[in-house]
């Protein structure tokens, strides 16, 4: 089974994130798309977190009526800080017949170099690599690290990368919706209008919560 794995803060889930799945499930052929929230993400401040349970559920609402979308708890349940080349493992090992596309943004993918074990990261999975609104993407030659430049071909006719270990690397132009986390946040902190850039069962989610109320505005 072709899989997405789609991993994130989701703090909170919103449109964006929604239409660049779908998007990247037409695009890729993928009979299921996995959203899996991270624990601790390692390049983000933890005070800006709500708490993983408040995540998943906000997940759960915003995916309810897709049947190609999923949740996993796996990083939720792993303590300590969320590590993509742990959960990639994972799910190699829990769905040995499956073919994996690990989904993430080209700004992302610009540092993979910084992650951990990332040399481990590319034979466990295939890649979609998105860009992202507001976010200029480097020219098609340096999309893969300088580190691992010999370690990849550029395949014209599949117009993907290919790794030594056989995987690929695709970049995927989303015509993706300008929303971040972040403004959102914000406007929840401010008392300032989110409707629309959120499913609506999210909105009453993170209002009935009273999420992000009293967050930094500036976080």
């Amino acid at each position: 089974m072709r899989i997405g794995l789609f991993g994130g803060s989701f703090n909170p889930v919103h449109m964006g994130h929604l239409r660049a799945a779908e998007e990247i499930r037409g695009l890729c052929s993928l009979e299921k798309v996995i959203f899996i929230p991270t624990h601790i993400a390692p390049h983000k401040p933890v005070g800006t977190f709500a708490s993983p349970q408040h995540r998943m559920a906000m997940l759960e609402l915003a995916i309810k009526d897709n049947r190609h979308f999923l949740t996993s708890d796996v990083e939720l349940k792993r303590p300590g800080t969320s590590y993509s080349v742990e959960t990639l493992r994972y799910f190699r090992e829990a769905f040995p017949a499956s073919d994996p596309y690990f989904i993430m943004g080209m700004d992302a993918f610009a540092e993979i170099d910084t992650w951990k074990n990332y040399r481990d990261l590319f034979p466990l999975c295939n890649f979609v690599v998105m860009t992202r609104p507001g976010y200029a993407p480097p020219h098609t030659e340096r999309i893969i690290p300088r580190t691992m430049a010999g370690e990849f071909a550029f395949s014209p006719e599949e117009n993907r990368y290919r790794h030594v270990s056989g995987s690929s690397v695709v970049v995927a132009d989303i015509p993706g919706l300008a929303i971040s986390a972040r403004e959102i946040r914000r406007r929840v902190a401010q008392g300032h209008s989110f409707t629309y850039l959120v499913p609506k069962a999210v909105e009453e989610y993170i209002l009935c919560h009273k999420l992000y109320h009293n967050q930094d505005s500036s976080s």
